[in-house]
């Protein structure tokens, strides 16, 4: 009996160590396969970087240009590029004067669907239509055109200040008049203009210009409302129903500064 026993012991023992080894082989087997279909796939790629939209589409001649780029898997370090050329014509010319690049700059986000970049633009360059080339962004193409001539987003409210029991009135009077279409107010090269109703309000030279100030009703400032007072002591006051970025007031005050 104790020899059976003994007997029985070594078989079963036999027998798991059996199981056990191809167990091992097996799992073995599995990993070298999962090992070469990784090799055969390759480490998974980044998903493309694609931008769908630029901030500002316009802009006056800077030193210094920002673009905001808005858009899906933006990463940092990718590279952007300008490549402008001059408008007259909206052709293509060479030359110098004519074309220029700005960049390359990398680029920084700001999360995955927000990033800057920010160019130096060469002094002295002509009204432009350029290209936004963001190497690695499914070579975009999107337009941002440099121009001495920027149509600003404000509209004309009243001469001279505006007051409290108006704002509600004249606000929803240049609403109608900024759908409209019909209001023009032009940041040129060397004077500001404000063509109201089909007939010029003003056109002044810069230096006409006494100050621009925020407006200020009762002590409280209103961000969208703005007001220009000539060097004759003429005030108009204003109503911007662009966005911050294009403020008005910013933008003129600028030129008073050249």
């Amino acid at each position: 009996m104790k020899k059976n026993a003994c007997s029985t012991g070594r078989s079963s023992l036999s027998f798991a160590l059996a199981i056990l080894f191809v167990v091992v082989v097996a799992g073995a087997g599995l990993v070298q396969s999962a090992a070469a279909q990784q090799r055969e796939i390759g480490p998974s790629k980044p998903a493309t970087p694609e931008i769908n939209s630029v901030s500002p589409q316009e802009t006056l001649p800077v030193k210094s240009l920002e673009v905001v780029m808005t858009g899906h898997n933006l990463r940092d370090g990718t590279p952007a590029q300008l490549k402008c050329h001059d408008m007259e014509g909206d052709r293509r010319l060479s030359g110098p004067g004519h074309e220029f690049t700005a960049g390359p700059v990398t680029v920084k986000t700001q999360g995955d669907k927000r990033a800057v970049a920010t160019f130096t633009l060469p002094s002295g360059h002509p009204e432009a239509k350029c290209e936004l080339d963001a190497i690695g962004a499914g070579g975009v193409t999107l337009e941002i055109r440099i121009t001495e001539h920027f149509k600003l987003e404000a509209v004309f409210l009243t001469e001279g200040n505006l007051a409290s029991m108006d704002v509600s009135t004249k606000s929803n009077e240049a609403m109608i008049r900024y759908v409209s279409g019909k209001d023009q107010f032009m940041l040129g090269p060397d004077s500001l203009k404000y063509v109201k109703d089909g007939k010029d309000l003003f056109q002044q030279p810069y230096s006409n210009i006494k100050s621009v100030d925020k407006l200020t009703i009762k002590g409280q400032e209103f961000r969208s409302f703005f007001k220009i007072t000539f060097q004759d002591g003429k005030v108009y006051s204003f109503v911007n129903f662009g966005s911050a970025e294009k403020d008005p007031c910013k933008m003129i005050q600028a030129r008073l500064k050249k």
